[in-house]
């Protein structure tokens, strides 16, 4: 009975299987990602799966990126991830990612002393996606979890600070430098021999500055594009110390890891430049927006400009472009720069804008303003504000007056019927002769028109 027993448990447990195996293979029929092999469809999402941290200085910034890309031609979600081990942290930059879409797994010892000398952690990453199902219709959920590996050995005897160094945006050909403090507590015979680096644009120059009861101190001074040369775009390596020690069982002297990380970015490019505030009159306002661009995010730390009657309205989160509202008021001239020009009809205001940012902090970005503000005219001042001026006195408008020179009345001779000239001399006085009386109209000296002239004129006649 009990072998009877045992076989049928046998034979139920190979049938599970063999129905299991046959529903995988039926869930999987219409997706490569269910292709046998020795890995499992998630694990071969992962080129790298192990990595070891060396040695590691207290308060150094231990960090190690796996690389995870979505082969398949379905879509993989990021379910979850977590750590064996408080020494180490994870976390992933995104969850859901389409085909040929690539994410990051951070993993992160703790060295702030909580854990020292071997560590190690298994980070699990749970993977989920979606399968087609010809025969049966619908979709299908798989799952699987990839594990993946990471070791160190924390030094309780050194202590490195800052733990790693952030340069953050560099301005494209600019050089900069950061102090990195390394302290050792130990025998006197420990020393630094030399570093390394992986980056060319990358130096780093040490100085001891203490050695004294087994307390040995180097400052390390770490310079990003030295030469000036480094291309636009980011920048990790990892600077490696070397020291004269040789732990037991290996051959090669004891390396502490220093991470560098920079991102050399293009100048920040400022518009409209120049920034055009028009023509004003006293009173008025106006409105403007400034963009401020790069190619990465940046923050905005300060807007000034040495005229008061600027206000500048502006966000302080990070962000690739921002816009700065500037309102530029009209007011008293004590407001203004000395560096306005006044004029005879107005002033001539030709300012800064100086913008401040997180990628350049000594040499902020520098915006010319230009614009013109005109003195107030009689249209725009109000009646009140007007000076009082004294009323013209009243006067009568008198009648217009005519004034009459006396008519004048000159001979004139026409012959009638003679041909005889006339002979004053002679006593012949009448004959063959006619005389007419010529009126000569008199002068006016009020506006008359020719009408009124005639119509006076022979009015004087008649009387």
């Amino acid at each position: 009975m009990r072998e009877n027993r045992r076989f049928s448990t046998v034979v139920t447990a190979v049938v599970t299987q063999i129905v299991a195996a046959g529903v995988f293979l039926a869930i999987c029929a219409d997706s490569a990602i269910c292709a046998p092999g020795e890995e499992s469809w998630g694990a071969k999402m992962f080129p790298v799966k192990r990595h070891n941290f060396g040695r590691v200085a207290l308060q150094a910034n231990a960090e190690y990126v796996f690389e995870l890309e979505n082969i398949w031609e379905e879509d993989v979600r990021i379910v979850g991830v977590y750590s064996s081990c408080t020494c180490t942290s994870v976390s992933v930059n995104t969850k859901k990612l389409k085909s040929l879409e690539k994410a990051e797994v951070l993993a992160k010892l703790n060295t702030t002393g909580q854990h020292t000398k071997n560590v190690g952690a298994t980070l699990t990453v749970i993977l989920e996606t979606k399968t087609r199902n010809k025969e049966r219709g619908g979709e299908n959920i798989l799952h699987d979890e990839v594990q993946l590996e990471v070791k160190g050995y924390i030094r309780p005897d050194v202590v490195m600070t800052p733990g790693v160094v952030e340069f953050g945006s560099v301005p494209l050909g600019k050089s900069v430098s950061r102090l990195v403090r390394l302290e050792y507590a130990g025998t006197n015979e420990w020393q630094l021999t030399r570093m390394l680096r992986s980056s060319p644009y990358v130096y780093a120059r040490a100085e001891e500055v203490r050695r004294a009861n087994g307390e040995i101190v180097y400052d390390v001074v770490v310079t990003l594009n030295r030469k000036k040369d480094a291309p636009e775009g980011y920048i990790r390596d990892v600077l490696h110390f070397v020291t004269n020690e040789t732990p037991v069982g290996q051959k090669e002297p004891t390396a502490l890891t220093l991470p560098i990380q920079a991102a050399v970015v293009s100048p920040l490019q400022a518009k409209p430049s120049p920034f055009l505030i028009g023509v004003l009159h006293p009173g008025e306002k106006v409105m403007k927006s400034l963009v401020i661009r790069n190619d990465l995010p940046f923050r905005v730390q300060s807007v000034t400009s040495p005229d008061k009657r600027f206000r500048f309205t502006f966000s302080d989160q990070e962000s690739p472009v921002h816009m700065i509202s500037v309102l530029f008021a009209t007011g008293s001239p004590d407001q203004a720069s000395p560096d306005t020009s006044p004029l005879d009809n107005g002033e001539n205001i030709a300012q800064k804008i100086y913008v401040r940012t997180n990628l350049d902090e000594d040499e902020p970005i520098v915006v010319d303003v230009q614009g013109r503000l005109f003195p107030a005219s009689p249209e725009n001042v109000s009646v009140t504000d007007r000076e009082p001026q004294p009323e013209p006195p009243v006067m009568s408008t008198p009648e217009p007056v005519v004034r009459f020179t006396a008519p004048s009345l000159e001979a004139t001779e026409e012959a009638a019927g003679s041909t005889g000239t006339s002979d004053s001399d002679s006593g012949n006085h009448g004959e063959g002769r006619a005389v007419r009386l010529a009126f000569k109209p008199p002068s006016i000296e009020s506006g008359l028109t020719n009408a009124e002239h005639e119509a006076v004129g022979a009015r004087s006649v008649s009387e």
